[in-house]
This record gives structure tokens, sequence and C-alpha cells, in this order.
């Protein structure tokens, strides 16, 4: 499952001056006192935070313990004098401390713009669905293929290694001494893929391999240099549209999101300084 974890600020006012910066961050939250379990020197605590700061601790986790009512309650107190001991020391005007909490000011607004957009976008349709099936099907190939691989860090290293399996070395060998590859202890092995579900580069020069063969040359990918051999092939076994459903709904979300952030981007002004 995947987690996130909010970065909890003090609740009462914060304003940070970061370095030579003019501009100020101000974070206030208006709390209704019916709505406030504590105050600490004045400053409430309100009771929903209790809720959100007992979720975060479990971390969605069902082995890790959610922290009771009361234990969260005091640690946020303890929070809140400690933060508070920080700013009559100035601290929250520290250049590093200041920078801190502007990342952790921005990351609150990320984490919740992405959030409301995923809940107000409309599911897809039956038509969409099957249409972003069709297209998942035509990006996959015709087959599926069984290979290992290598994966370094340079490309010199890449074509020495290259060399030794020209010379006869066996390639499952090799990848266990020096691959930095997640399969290295199983002589790189990935299974059976589709195009579709490679790494970049992989996709494009395994279909060139014939059974039996590794690479002649290092192949360039986002996590470094690769070598590949190749098995064997089959005829591609997709999974039916009904179980993938669920997992295209959510591609077809996070392309959404990543279409916002493009225009968003492409909207905005922005100047590079050196």
């Amino acid at each position: 499952m995947r987690t996130t974890h909010r970065i909890w600020l003090p609740a009462m006012l914060i304003a940070v001056t970061a370095c030579s910066q003019s501009d100020e961050i101000t974070l206030k939250v208006g709390v209704d006192p019916d709505q406030t379990i504590a105050t600490v020197n004045g400053q409430p605590i309100p009771r929903a935070m209790i809720d959100l700061f007992r979720e975060d601790r479990a971390g969605g986790d069902d082995d890790v313990p959610m922290p009771t009512r009361e234990e969260a309650l005091e640690e946020l107190i303890n929070m809140e004098v400690m933060a508070q001991a920080a700013v009559r020391r100035h601290l929250h005007r520290d250049p590093e401390t200041a920078m801190q909490l502007i990342s952790a000011y921005r990351s609150a607004l990320v984490h919740t713009i992405l959030e409301r957009e995923m809940e107000a976008g409309a599911d897809p349709d039956e038509a969409q669905l099957r249409q972003a099936y069709e297209e998942y099907l035509a990006d996959g190939g015709d087959l599926e293929y069984s290979a290992r691989h290598i994966l370094v860090d340079e490309r010199a290293e890449a074509q020495r290694l290259i060399d030794e399996l020209n010379a006869g070395a066996d390639f499952s060998d090799l990848a266990q001494r020096y691959s930095r590859g997640p399969r290295r202890d199983e002589g790189g092995g990935m299974g059976w893929l589709s195009l579709d579900e490679m790494l970049p580069g992989f996709d494009h020069a395994l279909p060139r391999l014939s059974e039996g063969e590794h690479s002649a040359q290092p192949i360039n990918t986002p996590l470094g240099w690769g070598i590949l051999f190749l098995d064997d092939t089959r005829e591609r076994q997709p999974p039916p549209f009904e179980d993938m459903r669920e997992r295209l709904a959510e591609e077809m979300s996070y392309q959404r999101i990543d279409q916002l952030i493009r225009q968003l981007y492409a909207d905005a002004d922005i100047k590079l300084h050196d």
C-alpha cells in the first residue's frame, strides 16, 4: 500500500522569512473553540488533528499499532510546546529551517490539490475503459519475452562485460557478480514481460535479439547501462479486460493529473536564474 506522511507544523501562527527573501509564508488556521481539544499558551490544537495524527503515525500499515487518542494528544502538545520554544528563539528564521518550513507548506498544498483533482475527476465510462484496454493491447505487441539483464553504471563497464560474454562467460554468473539490477541474485532473470512492461531502452533492443543471444552493444536506460540476454518468446497472454478494469481507471486518473501539471507548467511565467 502506498502511504504518505504529513509534515506536522505547530498549530500556532508561523511567519517564515527565508534568507534574503522579503516574502513571508503565513500559516494561520481558524479554529472553532468548540472544536478545540487543548490550548498551549493560548494556541489551539483542533480536535481534527488527533485523527489525522493517529492515521499518519500508523501509515496505513496494519502491523503498526495506531496510537491511542491520549497518546496522540500528548505528542501533539509536546510538539506545540517545543515549536513555540523554537519560535521564541527565532529558529523559524534560520535559513535552513525556513527552507524546510516552506517545503512542508508547499508539499501539503501539492498533496491536497492532487487528492482533490483525483476525487473530482469523473470515473471513466465503459467505452473509455475499453479504448484504454485496446491501446494497452496494441502497445504491448504480440509477443512476451523471457529475458535476463545486467545493469551497471558506466558504459565502459557494460562493454567490458559484453567482451567477456563474447569470450564465453556465463551471463547469469556475470549478472550475479556485477549487476545492480533488482534480480541480480536470480541471474538477472526478468520473467515473462511484454514490451510495454520493460525499461525504456530494453523495449527497443530485445525484439532485435534471437533466442540464446545477448545484446552486442550497451543499452542506455534511465537507470544505467544495460545488457540483455533473450531466453525465449511466446504468444502474448494479456489479462482479460475485467481483470484490468481497476488498473486502467487508475492509470487514466494519473494521466489526467499529468495533463494538469503540464498545462500549469505551460501557463506559468518561469524564469531561470544563474
